[in-house]
């Protein structure tokens, strides 16, 4: 108390020492509500993955995604791979903060490519040419772009990192790298090279922070300390939205490695922690006869046009699967129409090469006729006058003969 402290209540410096002592407390209190601690939010993060792992709670994958050793491989060092992480538990906080841990290496020393991207978006899972994921998306998109095409006239050098927030009306123009209709229209981002060659695989760190309306991203490369890439305010997202990681290749490859994701509610709550008797804010109190909501999608009912329903997700994966047979009956048949043609193309060949013997046993028939016509008109031109010669030898012999029989009969001989 005051006299503890030396002070009575008629002491000219209790006063003034009292109302101190209690600015202090209000400062105190004041400060104790608006600074919060992150609080994890588990449903919504993934650890490092350990040897053998083959599944992650409350996350999906697909396409060429694989889970490799200590990471979630969302693309090989192949080409013409798409590849998608996604969460399945929506992030339904006003003001939150992502860490996660990735890297991106391959065998191209010079040429390499596409890039990858995280997402906060309504809605997950959907397949499509921005580095792996659907075009026209609502939400934000973050671009880890390691290739520059040609067609783009900017001033920054590549790797880069950029964002785009979209109302599902814009699309992103990827021979452009987004520059158009991105954060800053395209001017907000920053180099980073965090691409390693060959078998450097070093990991690096982003910070992603959406907190009353201001988006900001810190990078940490590999052995270097954080430094702020952008920051930008006024940005208005869902309020609801799934956690994604997506990549691509094309004729460029590399790999795109996702080490770990760390989510905080930077509100000073949890949507997804248990309820209390008390009955905090977006939770149901025990006995309440609210319907107790699915572990794994948690949506809210009071804004159905700004909420991703379980009937809208189930559709766009049954669409999403509908989409993927139909590709894969449409590569069946391509691959039985390159069999087929190949087996017509040999068979043409064989044909062709049929008829060519058969041309150049016409022509060898044909020469053969015409050297022995040749041949023929030779021999008769001189068998006339080897004749001729037969016949004169032959009436010499004779004459002679008979010569010979005169002279004998003459006994001459």
């Amino acid at each position: 108390n005051a006299e503890s402290w030396g002070l009575s209540g008629n002491h000219p410096a209790f006063n003034m020492s009292f109302s101190r002592w209690h600015i202090c407390c209000l400062l105190s209190l004041v400060l104790g509500v608006v600074s919060v601690d992150p609080v994890l939010l588990e449903q919504n993060s993934f650890n490092k993955l350990t040897t053998g792992q083959k599944h992650l709670l409350h996350w999906a994958f697909g396409s060429s995604t694989e889970l490799v050793d200590q990471a979630v491989r969302l693309t090989p060092d192949r080409q013409s791979r798409r590849g998608w992480l996604w969460n399945l538990v929506p992030l339904e906080v006003s003001n939150w903060q992502v860490n996660f841990s990735f890297r991106v290496f391959g065998a191209g020393r010079s040429l390499f490519g596409d890039g990858f991207a995280m997402w906060y978006s309504r809605i997950p899972g959907v397949e499509g040419p921005v580095f792996g994921n659907m075009d026209k998306f609502n939400g934000l998109g973050i671009f880890f772009d390691t290739y520059k095409n040609t067609e783009v006239r900017t001033t920054h050098e590549f790797p880069y990192v950029s964002a785009m927030v979209n109302n599902g009306s814009l699309s992103f123009e990827h021979d452009m790298d987004g520059t158009h209709g991105g954060i800053g229209h395209g001017h907000v981002g920053c180099h980073a090279f965090f691409r390693s060659y060959g078998d450097d695989s070093r990991a690096h760190n982003v910070r992603v922070t959406y907190q009353e309306k201001r988006i900001t991203l810190a990078i940490q490369l590999a052995h270097h300390g954080w430094r702020e890439c952008f920051s930008m305010a006024n940005i208005t997202l869902p309020p609801s939205g799934h956690l994604g990681f997506s990549a691509s290749t094309g004729h460029l490859t590399d790999n795109h490695d996702i080490m770990e994701v760390r989510t905080f509610s930077l509100s000073g709550t949890s949507p997804h922690s248990d309820t209390s008797s008390s009955g905090g804010m977006g939770h149901t109190k025990p006995g309440s006869s609210a319907e107790e909501q699915p572990p794994l999608f948690r949506h809210k009912t009071q804004d159905a046009e700004d909420t991703v329903t379980m009937k809208q997700l189930l559709a766009v994966l049954q669409e999403q699967g509908q989409r993927f047979q139909a590709e894969y009956i449409a590569q069946l048949r391509e691959v039985e129409s390159r069999v087929v043609q190949d087996f017509e193309d040999r068979i043409a060949r064989l044909e062709r090469g049929f008829l060519y013997k058969t041309e150049s046993l016409k022509e060898d028939k044909t020469r053969l006729e015409q050297e022995v016509k040749s041949l023929s008109s030779r021999v008769s031109s001189w068998i006339l006058p080897f004749a001729l010669l037969v016949v004169v030898i032959g009436a010499v012999a004779l004459w002679m003969q008979r010569k010979y029989t005169d002279l004998r009969k003459s006994h001459l001989l």
